[in-house]
């Protein structure tokens, strides 16, 4: 169910993010690492995807974990991966960073989620995010049309996964957050994700310390603090 019209606001929307964060666009590099890693570095493409998904079919021994890199891009090709990596039981490990719809997507719907120390991983707003139909209502009935096929599929995405999708808008909806002019996006503590139902989190040689080890970047990201209830 790929809509050009949404994707090419999402797309916009990742790749300023990307100019604003320091990881660039890096080629698609899709392969099988080990017997039991697969490994996606690159925005989300139908190529890659299929790529993915091929490997594990053919696969002797089935791999259990899915190694990524990736600045998100495509709605809807992000939860195809979410979707594949959920229903197979798949492990996710971020390699380097994990944007925008990988975030959304295919880090939520791990088995377990496996952050190294200087792992990037971020959100920046989903179909729920304020004034998204604003945009959407600019490209017309097809637009609108977009939009709402959007909001369907990630609210049945979600309740599948069993994470609150408020994660992805919190950062721009909480009323008690308060927003840096620097941020192109926002993260939360481990404690925090695990109240939006992000469960079976891993930290990989050594805590979860991006900020730390990459502060160049760590200013356009703003640190949310989770209040209860998340809704």
């Amino acid at each position: 169910m790929t809509n050009p019209l949404r994707n090419q606001f999402i797309i916009f929307t990742s790749l300023l993010m990307l100019t604003a964060c320091g990881p660039r666009r890096t080629p698609i590099n899709v392969f099988l690492e080990q017997p039991d890693t697969l490994v996606f570095e690159g925005s989300m493409s139908k190529e890659a995807n299929e790529r993915i998904f091929k490997l594990y079919k053919n696969a002797k021994v089935k791999p259990q974990i899915l190694k990524i890199s990736s600045g998100g891009g495509d709605v809807d090709l992000g939860m195809d991966l979410g979707d594949w990596v959920f229903r197979n039981h798949l492990d996710v490990e971020v390699v380097h960073y994990c944007l925008s719809s990988c975030a959304n997507y295919v880090f939520t719907a791990a088995r377990k989620k496996i952050l190294n120390p200087d792992s990037m991983l971020f959100w920046h707003g989903g179909a729920h995010q304020p004034d998204i139909e604003v945009q959407f209502r600019k490209l017309g009935v097809a637009g609108k049309a977009s939009w709402e096929a959007w909001i369907a599929r990630e609210d049945a995405f979600f309740k599948t996964i069993g994470v609150n999708s408020s994660v992805t808008t919190y950062g721009q909806t909480a009323k008690h957050v308060v927003r840096t002019r620097t941020a192109s996006g926002y993260d939360y503590s481990i404690e925090d994700m695990q109240k939006f139902g992000i469960t079976n989190i891993l930290e990989k040689d050594g805590p979860w310390r991006w900020r730390e080890l990459r502060p160049e970047n760590a200013f356009v990201v703003d640190r949310i603090e989770v209040r209860l209830p998340v809704n």
